[in-house]
């Protein structure tokens, strides 16, 4: 799953003591740009393998620090503690409980579609994994339907958009749709190939989304509670 965990992330954004857009999209891709990270120095190893999965071929068979449950949970704590430290205090808890479900939600999307790979602690023998990536049917509308969504729900919390706002939304939705649509069906990396370079790309992609989050973030404003409230209980016509 790739943009699905950005539709958890847009989903959260309008919730009271949410962080900003641009930690939401940092939060939700952490233990991937971890990974990616990891995987330059060979922290934690993953190989190409034609027929791994329907989806790809990426055979990830040793992701003990990000991709375990506890490895997972450890990075959602950390991070929750960070953003909660620079969070004001009277929503200081809010945000890190926020922030720590928006980075554990990565490893429960991943549960459903990687076939079992996921360790409870470290390089466990038990793994974990639905293996939706054998069932595009089944995984590539459930990712839409995770990132439409979120978006809908971002989007009604939102003020009437301006110009710049429309603009700014549609590059990230173009960017998203664009990005899965090469993530789904464009070319693999050959078997055996030098995978720096392919980790590199994935932790550019996020910066780039990152990034376009932050514009969005810069572009839209929230309607404010009132207005939602008398919104909500305004009689239908």
């Amino acid at each position: 799953m790739f943009v699905g965990h950005y539709g958890v992330a847009l989903a959260l954004r309008p919730s009271k003591g949410s962080p900003s857009l641009p930690v939401l999209f940092t939060a939700v891709q952490l233990v991937d740009i971890a990974f990616f990270s990891f995987l330059i120095p060979g922290i934690e190893r993953m190989r190409i393998a034609p027929g791994a999965t329907v989806m790809n071929a990426m055979d990830l068979y040793f992701l003990p620090y990000t991709h375990s449950l506890v490895g997972a949970l450890g990075f959602s704590l950390a991070f929750a503690a960070i953003v909660a430290a620079l969070t004001p205090s009277d929503i200081r808890w809010r945000a890190f409980a926020i922030t720590a479900f928006a980075v554990f939600s990565h490893w429960l999307l991943d549960l459903l579609v990687h076939r079992p790979d996921l360790g409870l602690l470290g390089d466990s023998e038990v793994k974990l994994g639905l293996g939706l990536w054998n069932y595009p049917f089944i995984e590539m509308p459930l990712e839409i339907a995770i990132t439409g969504i979120g978006l809908a729900i971002f989007m009604a919390s939102r003020r009437p958009l301006n110009r710049t706002a429309l603009i700014s939304i549609g590059v990230l939705v173009a960017a998203m749709a664009g990005l899965q649509a090469f993530n789904w069906f464009g070319p693999q990396p050959a078997a055996g190939a030098d995978l720096t370079f392919f980790a590199i790309e994935g932790v550019l992609a996020y910066l780039i989304f990152i990034a376009l989050a932050w514009w969005v973030e810069r572009t839209t404003a929230p309607i404010p509670a009132a207005g939602r409230d008398a919104m909500r209980m305004a009689p239908a016509r």
